[in-house]
């Protein structure tokens, strides 16, 4: 829970190994980097206390915190002529209110 000194100044709460006989850990980094990047979930990771719990976290099964939809992340009667403008306006608005991170508009 009070995590240990890590370099310089710095407190470690959860370290990963990975262990891969050829490229397969790839995908794992890139959902664990995902994932890692919420800052909610950097913060959830210091409170969490069971196996599963962390497990659940980093597998991205557990929220960070409740999806809000309300008045600020819905929008009603855009004009669009296509999907991809609905894309784009969508992911924008759950960037704006904290739902999402850069990575998941970068990938719409």
């Amino acid at each position: 829970p009070q995590g240990v000194t890590w370099g310089e100044g710095q407190t470690a709460y959860v370290a990963i190994g990975i262990a891969a006989s050829s490229d397969e850990h790839l995908g794992l980094l890139r959902q664990l980097t995902h994932v890692l990047s919420d800052d909610a979930v950097a913060a959830q990771l210091q409170s969490d206390t069971t196996a599963e719990e962390l497990r659940a976290l980093l597998m991205g099964e557990k929220q960070s915190e409740a999806l809000k939809l309300d008045n600020e992340t819905l929008s009603l009667d855009v004009a669009a002529s296509d999907l991809l403008t609905l894309q784009a306006l969508n992911a924008a608005r759950l960037k704006e209110v904290g739902a999402v991170d850069a990575a998941f508009v970068s990938h719409v």
